[in-house]
């Protein structure tokens, strides 16, 4: 049976990615903290610490390095950004990973960086400014009109909707002093969410997914909460020419919005890493985390084109329920879809004990932040 370490347990993707692994392989995952949601999952056979990658990437590597010493694996599956970009970094020849090379990542995790070669391949972005200070962001301000995204150059997750001035001195200053690598002002693109996924070997395409974001973590954009297999050939060519003019190796996600006045799709930006919504593509068909141990321990996999189209998936908690701080009105349809049998989700009643850390983690949520 072949063994494999999954990292960063504390991501519901982990998870999706060891209940995948288990019935396959001798499963074994590692975080930073022992109470990663993983780690509770009946498909995890051992669990080991190691350093925040974020935090200290050389330290992760070299546990890690010696975590498979001792267990020997034939496969690490790598699922948060901060743990792909250390092993570019400090191990960027490792055999037991399926990552691009150090230039290649560097291109596809600086959202700068990104949206000048998908000009010169002609995949459709937003207009952007690169934002250094506040008098550049009141001057993006102009050239785009209100609200607009600003967002980190580097990582995921540090955006913020500028909807006014007032916006630009608050949550604007903040990014900018949070920022190590500089920022972008992005016109918000009104529309749908939509995601391309594939795994690539050298370039090659040998497994693709597409979804559409149903609902998402915030009113204005964010991980998906609930979403449905999709399948557009026009965001299939786009996605393809991204990832084939990286020479892209291993897994990533290319995110777009599909303006609703031009009905174009519009790049937004790589994520160089495992997606949160991997659960709708093993669900429809498409088992990722399999397909890429098979290239790790096998050099290749089988191709895999084909899925279900429509699969609903739901994240319940903490993510779709997340949306009780905003009333009644935005429950509704979470409610809705929780107790629709044909809706599929990541509660398991064979594996429950991963759901009640994501529980406990909405109420947090809720005592901090809910009305």
């Amino acid at each position: 049976m072949t063994r494999v370490f999954v990292t960063d347990a504390a991501f519901k993707h982990t998870l999706a990615a060891v209940r995948a692994l288990g019935s396959m392989n001798k499963v074994e995952c590692g975080d930073f903290t022992p109470f990663a949601q993983s780690f509770f999952s009946r498909s995890v056979s051992k669990r080991f610490l190691y350093p925040k990658p974020g935090s200290n990437p050389k330290g992760f590597v070299d546990q890690v390095f010696r975590i498979d010493q001792e267990r020997r694996y034939d496969a690490i599956v790598l699922i948060s950004y901060d743990a792909c970009v250390s092993f570019v970094e400090f191990a960027p020849n490792y055999t037991k990973t399926m990552l691009p090379d150090k230039e290649t990542m560097r291109i596809a995790a600086n959202k700068d960086l990104t949206r000048l070669m998908a000009s010169k391949l002609n995949v459709p972005i937003p207009t952007t400014e690169t934002v250094n200070s506040a008098s550049d962001v009141f001057s993006a301000a102009e050239k785009l009109g209100y609200p607009f995204i600003l967002k980190d150059v580097l990582g995921s997750g540090n955006n913020e909707l500028i909807r006014k001035p007032e916006d630009i001195s608050s949550s604007g200053t903040r990014l900018l002093e949070e920022s190590k690598a500089g920022l972008i002002a992005q016109e918000f693109v009104f529309g749908e969410g939509f995601g391309f996924f594939a795994l690539m070997n050298h370039g090659s395409c040998r497994a693709y997914f597409m979804h559409r974001r149903i609902r998402e973590s915030t009113p204005y954009g964010g991980p998906s909460t609930c979403a449905e297999s999709w399948f557009d050939e026009e965001l299939l060519s786009s996605g393809l020419r991204m990832l084939e003019g990286l020479k892209w190796h291993g897994v990533a996600m290319a995110e777009f919005r599909r303006d609703r006045k031009s009905d174009v799709y519009k790049l937004l930006e790589i994520n160089p890493k495992f997606w949160g919504s991997l659960d709708l593509s093993i669900a429809s068909g498409v088992n990722f985390p399999q397909l890429l141990v098979d290239c790790i321990t096998k050099g290749d996999c089988k191709e895999s084109f084909n899925y279900v189209r429509g699969t609903k998936f739901q994240w319940p908690f903490p993510d779709d329920f997340v949306r009780l701080k905003w009333g009644a009105e935005a429950l509704k349809p979470v409610v809705k879809d929780f107790i629709d049998p044909r809706v599929k989700k990541n509660v398991k009643v064979n594996d429950f004990a991963p759901t009640l850390i994501s529980v406990g983690r909405l109420g947090k949520y809720l005592a901090k932040n809910g009305r």
